[in-house]
């Protein structure tokens, strides 16, 4: 079979969608031929990756995998409304005139968000008659709307219904929160048949070797929380900075680490400046042997949202990472991500938005070294038994292998 994966993320970026679909394409191109069409590697510095031009239309390889790269305006701005739009709207335009000069698939699998690769996929599978699959990672517009990135009216109830008749269209739609399976079926009127609950999980096997050398913490250093991933609007990173402003002012030696990119990373350097705090780092975006080495020498992986109920149905696939390193995780938002963490026995939910009930949660844990290290060792055999990610793409090949 001739299957193309449509997503404006890929390899070599490491974000969520990037990692998920490579896994994907990866697996899948071992019994079929597998193609990508993507944007070019710039996430999520807003910095091309080097070794990269852009281009109209430029093809790699990327073990057999076949990856076309098309045009996309790159975001100078990382908080800029003007340059994200202009991001998605070239890479959805340049992309949906590409994908004509493609051959044709036998199937064609679209990642959302962005929105715009959505309707563009669909618009594409409805002329060429092509089966298309819907791998869903997040509810837009909704979510947009929620964080008032957009307002609600003529565009928002278009897409909305465009994104109706995507759904209605596509053959299947892999979810990665079974949360979502309600809202499609109840507001979107998806047939339940059609959902499959395909989490991101984890691939064990293949960092192994990158645990082994990162996994013992250093003696003697102080309890330090981290947060590893997007510095974005819906992330509510700015609470952690107010809980170390909380820890400073209490004489705290509790550490603070921050690594990652986004958008609101300036508005964040600005406040640890303005508040003066020593306690807390702000790290770059890191490769994942890199990065693994820093969480290494911490004690507990924190995951903050803005309390939101759009954001009640996701699954970070940061949590997954913390996990796999037997660190106890500390979320601020119930949901499905909290319900893991509560049946896996490995860390702790405080709704809250409130900076001083967060750090004294953190303070207590702090207090408990013998429990953080059980609970994270929970983490990982919970890792092992539901979310590794060998045994969840399996799933995949069964959707696959429907007769369209």
């Amino acid at each position: 079979m001739k299957i193309l994966f449509y997503t404006q993320y890929f390899s070599p970026e490491t974000n969520a969608p990037a990692n998920r679909l490579g896994d994907m394409a990866k697996f899948l191109s071992g019994r079929h031929s597998v193609s990508v069409l993507t944007g070019f590697p710039n996430h999520p510095l807003g910095k091309m990756f080097l070794g990269y031009k852009n281009g109209f239309l430029k093809k790699e390889m990327i073990g057999n995998i076949s990856v076309f790269r098309s045009f996309m305006v790159i975001p100078k701005k990382l908080n800029s409304k003007i340059y994200r739009y202009l991001n998605y709207l070239s890479f959805a335009f340049s992309s949906f005139i590409n994908l004509f000069r493609l051959e044709k698939p036998d199937l064609i699998i679209v990642s959302s968000p962005p929105i715009s690769v959505l309707v563009m996929g669909f618009f594409y599978a409805k002329i060429r008659k092509v089966p298309m699959i819907i791998d869903l990672r997040d509810l837009w517009p909704e979510a947009a709307i929620s964080l008032k990135v957009i307002s609600k009216g003529v565009i928002t109830t278009l897409l909305e219904k465009l994104v109706f008749k995507s759904y209605r269209y596509a053959k299947k739609i892999l979810i990665n929160t079974e949360g979502f399976e309600d809202i499609l079926t109840e507001g979107y009127k998806v047939n339940s048949e059609k959902i499959i609950y395909l989490p991101n999980g984890f691939n064990i096997e293949e960092n192994l070797d990158i645990k082994s050398e990162t996994n013992l913490k250093n003696p003697g250093s102080c309890f330090k929380v981290f947060y590893s991933g997007l510095f974005g609007w819906a992330q509510n990173v700015e609470l952690i900075v107010k809980t170390a402003q909380v820890a400073f002012n209490l004489n705290s030696n509790i550490q603070f680490v921050l690594i990652g990119d986004g958008a609101l990373k300036d508005k964040l350097k600005s406040l640890i400046k303005e508040y003066g705090l020593n306690n807390i780092s702000i790290i770059d975006y890191q490769e994942k042997k890199n990065l693994f080495k820093i969480i290494r020498d911490c004690d507990l992986g924190l995951i903050t949202y803005e309390i939101n109920d759009t954001f009640r149905k996701n699954i970070p696939s940061k949590m997954f990472d913390y996990m796999f390193l037997e660190k106890p995780v500390l979320i601020n938002l119930k949901g499905e991500a909290s319900g893991i963490i509560e049946k896996g026995g490995f860390g702790f939910c405080l709704e809250t938005n409130n900076p001083v009930e967060f750090f004294n949660k953190i303070n207590n844990v702090s207090k408990e070294p013998g429990e953080t290290k059980g609970l994270g060792k929970n983490g990982f055999e919970y890792l092992e038994n539901n979310f590794n990610k060998k045994d969840l793409l399996k799933k995949l090949e069964n959707a696959i292998g429907i007769d369209f």
